[in-house]
């Protein structure tokens, strides 16, 4: 027989996956036979589901497969329906009708699972003689029935038999490894026994990279001692959930600081943590990836080392590891503290001259200088050290005088009031990272002053280079006109300055020119001139292809059939069940007493010849046509067609 459709069911929501359920069965005996098929639909088109797949059937209420595998959690997509079979269950029926229990369900996180019912037929069963009992039992009265097996994990096994007089063992082959089952017995009945038969995780190594394979069972029946006879069974064993890699992680935090390697710490900035992933596939599957995650950062190799750590807190670093099956383990090392890390800070810092007493004087002999500093604790390993040194402008510093901090300190002594002295305030913390400030300390104020020499001349101050000087700000009515480099210390106002006739800002944003910012202030404010604000649109570079100032492109993209990469459907079906029952007719002559009821098929020959009754002979040739349309699959949704941005404020100058 051929299978038959029992019903095409929506199972569960998000994504919701088509399910076809179909059964096909027959008579042995005093029992029935029955196989279940299950048929998952393709998933794809934006749908994914990565979780496994089990199935549990009954029939009348008892559990014949338990926990098979239909679908492992890898892929989360599928092209093709997934196809999965039962293989024969027996019952002992002969009449009435069978009820059958599917249970649907799904494991790894996902809660799905859907029951369902229902009623299969009882073939018509025919004693062999007028006691209403089989006259000769045969080992089609025999069967073995189970689903999928799990590698590593106990399966259900059923032996239908005719009587409790009958036992069986069974033996399995898979690849190069043959064994006795050993079989435990979880339910006897006169005329079947369940068995459970955890798989040994030995056959796992004959599968290699694949989640399953196939080998065979054979069942031997036993009666009174001796072998009754065999039948063979091929079985698919899947790869166990349990069956993952194993790994193991370390790490050390890495420092090129010596400070900080003495302590032992991770700091951000300037610690890294190197790592080392061992991992080991089990069952006969190799280790295909590694993925080293911490603080942000994630790694591909089964060693190495992290970039400067960019994230503090208490951190736990992570290794994910994938063999050939598709199956993957995390495993953590110890959490690692990180510290956060800024180099010192100078806080109140000043100097200026003074006289013996500390008085602020122009011309003073001495340095008056003060200053605060904070620095990153790291867990209260960390401090600062204040100094201050000074030097003549332009001349070499001297030694370092230590500070106090908050505390005002005088240095130097016999300072020339004509010189203009150079003050470097420093923090520097014990990882050895400094802050610097410097300030200088002019001479005294004149109006104009002639440097020796006639080489050099200063307003408001002594002249001490040879050059033009002045302490004072400086105003120019006319135009100034500069043949020689410009040097500018503070900050430049190019307000109404002009460079060859024309406004710096005609000079680096002429009209035509593009102003990207991520702050959004109008570059009229800023430059002045006109100008229109580009929104929502990318920028593309002008060539051969695209000319300078045309538009196109669309954010998102619906594709239209033209579009779409030549691809293929699957479509399967079942015809309906068709009557091919039929008759012949042979002679029969009485040949007993009246009320014997016995006859004698006659021949077609003469009386006395030996020949055998011959039947009419009829043809059966038929065929069965059908169609239909595959079930449609998309939504039409259109997709996003933007690469990776940052959105920022962009104007176009036109005038």
């Amino acid at each position: 027989m051929s299978y038959v459709n029992l019903q095409n069911v929506s199972w569960g929501s998000a994504p919701a996956i088509g399910v076809a359920f179909a059964y096909d069965y027959q008579r042995s005996g005093t029992n029935m036979l029955y196989r279940v098929r299950i048929t998952i639909s393709p998933v794809g088109g934006g749908s994914y589901f990565g979780y496994p797949i089990y199935v549990n059937l009954s029939l009348d209420g008892s559990t014949l497969v338990s926990g098979a595998s239909v679908k492992a959690a890898s892929p989360s997509t599928w092209s093709s329906g997934i196809v999965y079979e039962s293989g024969w269950m027996s019952l002992y029926k002969t009449s009435g009708t069978t009820a059958l229990g599917i249970r649907l369900y799904s494991g790894s996180g996902s809660s799905r699972s859907t029951d369902y019912s229902y009623s299969l037929p009882v073939s018509s069963y025919y004693s062999g003689g007028g006691g209403g009992s089989v006259s000769t039992v045969t080992m089609a009265d025999f069967s073995l029935s189970f689903g999928a097996l799990t590698i590593g994990q106990s399966n259900v096994m059923t032996f239908s038999r005719p009587s409790s007089g009958y036992s069986a063992t069974v033996t399995y082959s898979f690849g190069s490894i043959s064994g006795t089952a050993e079989l435990s017995t979880t339910a006897t009945a006169a005329n079947r026994v369940v068995y459970g038969w955890t798989v040994p995780d030995t056959l796992a190594s004959q599968i290699g990279s694949s989640t399953s394979g196939t080998g065979t069972l054979t069942l031997s029946v036993y009666r009174g001692g001796s072998c009754f006879g065999q039948k063979s069974y091929t079985f698919t064993a899947y790869a166990g959930e349990s069956l993952r890699p194993t790994a193991s992680l370390s790490v050390a935090v890495v420092n090129d600081n010596a400070v900080l390697s003495g302590w032992g710490i991770c700091v951000k900035g300037l610690s890294t943590l190197s790592y080392s992933i061992s991992a080991q596939g089990q069952g006969g599957a190799a280790i295909s990836g590694y993925a080293f995650r911490f603080a942000g950062q994630e790694l591909s190799d089964a060693a190495g080392a992290t970039e400067p750590v960019s994230a503090t807190g208490t951190l736990t670093p992570s290794a994910t590891v994938t063999d050939t099956r598709g199956r993957t383990v995390t495993v953590t090392a110890t959490p690692i503290t990180v510290y956060d890390y800024h180099i010192p800070a100078l806080r109140c810092a000043f100097a200026w001259r003074c006289d013996a007493q500390g008085n602020e004087k122009e011309d003073g002999a001495y340095l008056k200088v003060q200053c605060s500093a904070e620095c990153s604790p790291l867990g209260d390993r960390n401090t600062v050290t204040l100094r201050a040194r000074y030097r003549t402008v332009g001349g070499t510093y001297g030694g370092y005088t230590t500070l106090a901090s908050g505390v005002t300190t005088t240095l130097a002594g016999g300072l020339d009031a004509q010189t203009a002295y150079e003050v470097e305030l420093s923090a520097v913390d014990t990882v050895g990272n400094a802050k610097t400030v410097s300030y200088t300390s002019s001479t005294r104020q004149v109006t104009l002053h002639l440097k020796e020499g006639g080489t050099g001349a200063a307003f408001g101050k002594y002249a001490e280079r040879d050059a033009l000087e002045c302490a004072w700000d400086a105003a120019f009515d006319g135009d100034l006109t500069v043949s020689g480099d410009l040097t500018v210390s503070g900050q430049l106002n190019c307000e109404g300055m002009s460079f060859d006739g024309g406004s710096l800002v005609d000079m680096v944003y002429p009209v035509g020119a593009i102003y990207l910012s991520a702050v959004n202030t109008h570059p009229a404010t800023l430059f002045g001139g006109t100008w229109t604000a580009i929104e929502d649109t990318f920028l593309l570079c002008a060539g051969s292809s695209f000319s300078a100032g045309t538009t196109g492109g669309s954010a998102s993209h619906s594709l239209t059939e033209a579009e779409l990469p030549a691809h293929t459907h699957s479509f399967s079906g079942t015809t309906s069940a068709e009557d091919l029952s039929h008759s012949h007719s042979v002679g029969a002559d009485y040949d007993g007493a009246p009320g014997s009821g016995n006859y004698t098929v006659h021949s077609t020959g003469y009386p006395g010849n030996s020949r055998n009754p011959d039947t009419s002979t009829a043809s059966l040739n038929h065929s069965h046509s059908f169609s239909g349309t595959t079930g449609s699959a998309g939504s039409g949704t259109a997709f996003s067609t933007l690469p990776p941005y940052l959105a920022v404020y962009a104007w176009k100058r036109i005038a």
